[in-house]
This record gives C-alpha cells, sequence and structure tokens, in this order.
C-alpha cells in the first residue's frame, strides 16, 4: 500500500481529496494541517517537516496551499515527487483559447500565482490573455470555519459581476471548489476549478509512481 502526504493549511481542504481519493483503493492519505505556521513558515521549516514525514511507502506529497506550493521551488523532496494542486489549473490557462479571468479569493497568493502562469505561457511562447479579480474580504470567512458564508459570498460576487467578463472563469484557490455549477447556473462563462483538472494530473501521476 502507497502513502500520499498531504500538506494543508487548514482542514476544509481534506475533503477535496478525500473526494479524489474514494476510489483509489491502493493509496492511503496521510493529512497534514500545518494552520499554526501560516504567517510563520519558511521553506526549510516546511521541508524539513516534510522530509521527517516520509517513509519508504510514500509516493507522492501533494500540497493544498497555494503560498506553501511556492514556497518550495523544487519538484521532490528526498526523491518524492510534489503534486502542487493549482498548476494542473494554471497549465490548463494555456490551453484554453478563449479569453479567460482569474479569480481569487486569497490576495495573499495572487502575485506568485501570476508568476506561474506568467511562466506557463513563456514556456509555450503564448501572449497572456487573462485579467484578474481579487474578492474581498472573503478568505477569512473560510480560515474561521465559516463555510457557508464564504461560499454564498463567493456565489454572490460572481453572479453580481457576471455582466463584466468575458470568456471563461478560472477560480485559482481549492477552497473556492465549494461553489457547484449548480450554484452558477446564472454565469453564461465556463467555470473551471482546481478540482476538475487535479483529477486527471493525479491520476497520471500516480500510474508512474504506483507501478
Amino acid at each position: 500500500m502507497k502513502i500520499i502526504i498531504c500538506i494543508h493549511a487548514h482542514s476544509s481542504n481534506i475533503p477535496y481529496l478525500t473526494q479524489l481519493f474514494q476510489d483509489k483503493d491502493n493509496v492511503i492519505l496521510e493529512h497534514y494541517v500545518m494552520t499554526d505556521f501560516f504567517e510563520i513558515i519558511t521553506k526549510e521549516r516546511l521541508t524539513q517537516f516534510i522530509e521527517g514525514k516520509i517513509t519508504k511507502n510514500v509516493c507522492n506529497v501533494i500540497i493544498t496551499c497555494t503560498m506553501y506550493s511556492n514556497l518550495i521551488q523544487q519538484e521532490s523532496i528526498k526523491g518524492v515527487p510534489i503534486i502542487r494542486v493549482e498548476h494542473p489549473l494554471l497549465e490548463h490557462t494555456t490551453t484554453n483559447p478563449h479569453q479567460k479571468h482569474l479569480i481569487f479569493s486569497n490576495p495573499k497568493t495572487v502575485a506568485e500565482t501570476v508568476k506561474k502562469v506568467e511562466a506557463f505561457y513563456k514556456k509555450k511562447q503564448l501572449v497572456p490573455d487573462f485579467t484578474i479579480s481579487v474578492i474581498p474580504d472573503v478568505f477569512d470567512l473560510i480560515l474561521t470555519n465559516q463555510k457557508a458564508a464564504y461560499r454564498q459570498s463567493l456565489i454572490n460576487y460572481l453572479t453580481l459581476h457576471k455582466e463584466k467578463w468575458s470568456g471563461d472563469i478560472y477560480l485559482m484557490q481549492l477552497s473556492m471548489a465549494i461553489v457547484s455549477k449548480k450554484d452558477l447556473v446564472p454565469l453564461t462563462n465556463s467555470v473551471f476549478t482546481i478540482l476538475e483538472t487535479l483529477d486527471r494530473a493525479i491520476n497520471e501521476e500516480l500510474s508512474k509512481n504506483l507501478e
């Protein structure tokens, strides 16, 4: 049985991974919530923490917090590949020919995430064709376990501003997957979340590491 270490900044992200792995019987998820580190964590502390959890049965490390993902630049730790949950969605933006609008709920992740998107575009020699919005004053709701209020705030913002956006909408935090397609029926735009692109990326990674 293989083990995947899952690093979270908040416990609210755990159900999303549980959902993705519900049909993968040959994998055990080990979840570590590092909320206390949120403001003071460094690359060294995060790396050391993960290194201490790696055993011979660990095949991957999944990082669900964009801020933690941005701290670690390498693609593996002690030879174990890292899966950053946002990367498949970022790469998806480069394969989508439509105009794109990237929406964030956590303002602290915007700058580094946009740098990553721009790097994906540059690698493929593409001209950036996206705009950016940050939903104000909502991320603290999820950090304080006000899930219903967080979800409703996202829905309200998206429906209120839907006339402003042309093209497709990308919800850039994993926590934003709390909004379902049914919630967004009023929008005529296509909406993409981290969950949609992450499942395929995980299956591809597991096919390499579970052989």
